[in-house]
C-alpha cells in the first residue's frame, strides 16, 4: 500500500496489511519499518489537542496524566528516524457517532 497525502484509507485495512495496535493512537508494526499516528475529533474530550501549528504537527502522544514518557508508542515516534522507520499520520475524515477505530476512514495528513 502506497500512502499519499490527502487520500482516504480505512484504518482496519491499514492494520490488516501492516499489523500494529488497533486501539491506540500510535501503531508500530513489528514486521514493518513504519510508525502510524492516528488522530480524530474525540481526542479533545480526553485532553488531547493534536493540530498543525506554524508548519508543525503537534501530537499529544500516549498517556493522559502527567508528563509524557518515552515508552511504547511515544518511544516509537521519538526513535523512528534513527531506526530508519517512516512516520505516517492520519486524521479521522468525518466527524460521526462511531467510536470504533476500525470503522474510521483516515485521511493521510503527512
Amino acid at each position: 500500500m502506497q500512502f499519499k497525502k490527502g487520500e482516504v484509507y480505512k484504518r482496519s485495512l491499514i492494520h490488516e496489511e501492516y499489523g500494529g495496535n488497533r486501539q491506540s493512537g500510535i501503531a508500530y508494526p513489528a514486521k514493518h519499518d513504519m510508525v502510524f499516528i492516528f488522530t480524530g475529533f474525540s481526542g479533545e474530550e480526553y485532553g488531547y489537542n493534536d493540530r498543525w501549528e506554524n508548519g508543525y504537527f503537534l501530537y499529544y502522544g500516549e498517556g493522559q496524566e502527567g508528563d509524557m514518557e518515552f515508552v511504547r508508542g511515544n518511544k516509537a515516534i521519538k526513535t523512528q528516524r534513527e531506526k530508519g522507520k517512516s512516520l505516517h499520520s492520519f486524521r479521522k475524515s468525518v466527524k460521526d457517532s462511531s467510536n470504533t477505530l476500525e470503522s474510521w476512514n483516515m485521511s493521510m495528513i503527512s
